[in-house]
């Protein structure tokens, strides 16, 4: 199988690094987004739930243990919550591969998931300022991680001259 040019350059205990870096933030962004997507959907499925039982009632004490029992036995809440626990869960290994100020902004995605979710799945209107929103906060999310990967990249930079001066030997003429 032929694999391109296989001469070693100068750089190559560089590159290596940068390409499993790059390939690292990929599959990151990718559990991610698959994360959001089953955690939208749960939202959904929480959302078909609650309104085949109905709105709760804070006035009638006497239904609230009926209305919580539908609510524990609904297959629809059932699912939802299930979903919502495998997000938790990928959530959880997100924390403990990536950074909290790169995850948390971009949760936000979940937002245009949730809507074209709710708007094919649950038929919902949206009105173009929801849709609107939506990219406005997209929009955001995108500036946040540009200004991340531009952080790491100055970050990689710097420290690749500390690598290089550090592998120079200079000669004591003392």
């Amino acid at each position: 199988m032929y694999l391109g040019n296989t001469k070693k350059s100068n750089c190559d205990h560089i590159w290596p690094h940068l390409e499993r870096q790059n390939l690292h933030v990929i599959r990151i962004l990718t559990l991610l987004v698959g994360a959001l997507a089953v955690g939208a959907l749960g939202h959904v499925y929480l959302r078909m739930g609650m309104k085949a039982i109905g709105e709760f009632s804070f006035s009638t004490p006497s239904t609230w243990l009926p209305y919580f029992w539908q609510v524990i036995t609904s297959y629809h809440i059932i699912l939802g919550v299930f979903l919502q626990a495998i997000f938790f869960g990928t959530w959880l290994i997100l924390l403990s591969k990536a950074d909290l100020s790169l995850l948390l902004p971009l949760t936000a995605i979940e937002y245009l998931i949730g809507a074209v979710f709710t708007h094919f799945i649950l038929h919902e209107n949206l009105s173009w300022l929801r849709v609107a929103g939506t990219f406005v906060v997209c929009i955001g999310v995108a500036l946040i991680c540009l200004d991340h990967i531009q952080s790491e990249s100055e970050s990689k930079a710097r420290q690749i001259p500390e690598a290089v001066k550090a592998s120079i030997s200079v000669p004591n003429n003392r």
